[in-house]
């Protein structure tokens, strides 16, 4: 081939030497070799990465671009150490870190991985936010951890905005950039040896952009291996990369430096046109049909590109020396730490943000209004009209409870499950950690809430007042079926990841737990082959204590109300049972949530 150029010529990083590592970087070198990665089910299978191979160094920023679909994202994800072989995924080759398997040593002590979404919590500051991720991933005393707050917030630029909260639609926060710069902060506060970045620039302007970029130049000179994916960056963002890694259709087709991409495509009649941006003629030929739409010229274009890069493709021949840590993949932060700073920061985010709570509690407080006018006083009333409009004020009370917290936690949980997957997989913290937590933040609305509720109705309607602790344990009956209400809706947003989905199967979960909760039809006369429903139905003990507290041992069960419903044993035995299958569904929901958090 006439003119060949080889991209790859080894030139010392003048930055890296001039800077001084004052953060104590541990030098990596990564180099990936023959890397391949694909998606299985039972009816097709699907080629992403094929054959992938190459290296990053540290005191560099590799820029990686290529079109949407070309498995830009799952490469970088494959990098990190996220994606492992598993039954929908099939994944080969060799990932190093300083001559060691990124499988064998605790490589995630070592990198920080900025996601393409600003995965921030809303109420939250910036100083509270990075503060947060220094609590559980630095070691060090407290002084120590606000230090190198203090630092990496004046080296990005945040200083000014750090009592700002982040923001979201309806409360006014931080800038698009800002949120960017946060999210860096966050990662780089363990002093990662490795940088990755998923897309930093997108939806911000190119001045915005610019600044981005120029923030992790800073970081690759500091002696950073900077990796990050970049689709269509501007001209002058362009010329402020290192090295550039353009994949098409899964391949590497070029792989060096920067400045040197146009001659490389010039060499091999892919001219450049004069004074347009390099990026946008990079991308246009980079861009391909699918699969099954491809023509054969199309075909010829990646065949042959992939042969070129391969022809001056060369092996990384210096590494550093440096050994890296293995052993235990734990956390950095012990169990009751973590525990601690989560439900510290769900209790904080649930003041700061009173919407849902204060919704919710109006709800409540309308429905009660509504049954006090529609049950008034019924007191001791003990015909069968006045024993059924008591009954039935009963299931009416807990379907509020229930289902006022059943769509309420599902459309909640998104935000709060995309912040777990960020955190956890960067081992801030378990899934054991983060669930207490929001339990525990859970817990407080519930109590409050369902004991306002209670408070309304009880003598409006005139329930039993025979004994000074009926209207306790009917409070109580009250908070465990908001509590159940929360646990049904947790385990459809735990086990189904789309709001939608988990929404719509949440209800119709819930439906046979209602028709069999013996209020309908007593339980005895279900059909056997649908009894065991009515046994793990949260509604039937709800119903039964509520019964029980009000009927049992009192002159108010004339007429044998309890003997009617089938209702026997006490209302201690029924809420004993009503705590086991509240219990049940919060372990079911944990279950899902832990399933759900693999890769």
């Amino acid at each position: 081939m006439a003119n060949q150029y080889d991209p790859l010529t080894e030139e010392p990083n003048q930055r890296l030497l001039e800077t001084k590592d004052s953060e104590n970087i541990v030098k990596i070198y990564l180099e990936w070799n023959n890397i391949e990665c694909g998606f299985r089910s039972k009816n097709d299978s699907r080629q992403i990465l094929k054959g992938m191979t190459g290296f990053a160094r540290p005191g560099e920023f590799l820029a990686i671009m290529g079109t949407s679909g070309s498995g830009k994202t799952i490469f970088l994800n494959a990098l990190t150490g996220a994606v492992r072989n598993s039954s929908r995924i099939s994944l080969s080759g060799e990932i190093l870190a300083n001559k060691q398997s990124i499988y064998d040593i605790n490589f995630y002590k070592y990198i920080g991985y900025v996601t393409q979404d600003d995965i921030l919590l809303d109420m939250l500051t910036v100083r509270e936010s990075v503060t947060f991720a220094a609590r559980l991933k630095n070691v060090g005393s407290d002084d120590q951890k606000i230090a190198k707050v203090d630092s990496v917030l004046t080296e990005l630029g945040l200083m000014k905005c750090q009592h700002t909260l982040i923001g979201n639609e309806a409360v006014k926060g931080v800038s698009g950039g800002e949120k960017k710069r946060v999210c860096i902060a966050i990662e780089l506060i363990t002093t990662p040896s490795v940088l990755f970045l998923d897309e930093p620039t997108s939806g911000l302007d190119s001045f915005t952009s610019y600044n981005v970029i120029e923030i992790l130049n800073q970081q690759a000179a500091k002696g950073r291996t900077v990796i990050s994916t970049i689709h269509q960056p501007s001209s002058d963002i362009f010329k402020n990369f290192d090295k550039l890694m353009l994949i098409c259709d899964g391949t590497i087709v070029y792989h060096g430096n920067a400045k040197d991409a146009v001659d490389y495509f010039n060499a091999r009649e892919y001219p450049c046109p004069a004074l347009s941006n390099p990026a946008d003629y990079f991308m246009e030929i980079l861009h391909v049909d699918n699969a099954e739409n491809r023509s054969e010229k199309e075909v010829n274009k990646v065949n042959f590109l992939m042969k070129a890069h391969e022809e001056v493709r060369v092996k990384l021949v210096e590494c550093s020396e440096e050994k890296l840590e293995t052993g235990s993949r734990g956390y950095i932060s012990s169990y009751p730490v973590q525990i601690y700073h989560c439900t510290k920061r769900a209790v904080l985010i649930s003041v700061r943000d009173p919407k849902l709570t204060i919704f919710k509690l109006v709800i409540l407080l309308f429905v009660a209004l509504l049954m006090s006018i529609l049950f008034w006083r019924i007191d001791g009333d003990t015909d069968i009209t006045s024993q059924n409009n008591r009954n039935g004020s009963f299931f009416f009370a807990l379907i509020t409870l229930v289902y006022a917290n059943l769509n309420a936690t599902i459309l909640n949980f998104p935000l709060m499950r995309a912040v777990f997957l960020k955190e956890s997989r960067a081992k801030m913290y378990g899934t054991t950690a983060f669930y207490l937590a929001k339990n525990i933040a859970d817990f407080l609305i519930e109590v409050f809430t369902s004991i306002m509720f209670g408070l309304c109705i009880y003598w409006t309607i005139g329930y039993n007042t025979s004994s000074s602790d009926k209207p306790i344990i009917f409070l109580v009956i009250c908070v465990l079926a908001n509590m159940c209400g929360t646990s049904l809706g947790l385990t459809a947003g735990a086990w189904f990841t789309r709001v939608d989905v988990a929404a719509s199967l949440g209800a119709i979960m819930s439906l046979p737990f209602y028709y069999y909760s013996g209020f309908l039809r007593p339980v005895d006369s279900i059909p056997i082959a649908f009894r065991w429903l009515s046994y793990i139905s949260p509604f039937r003990w709800v119903f039964f204590s509520l019964m029980l507290n009000e009927y049992k041992d009192s002159d108010r069960n004339k007429g044998g109300v309890l003997e009617e419903y089938n209702i026997h044993g006490t209302v201690g035995e029924s809420i004993c049972w009503l705590i086991v299958v509240l219990i049940g569904f919060r372990l079911l929901a944990f279950v899902g949530l832990k399933l759900n958090s693999r890769i």
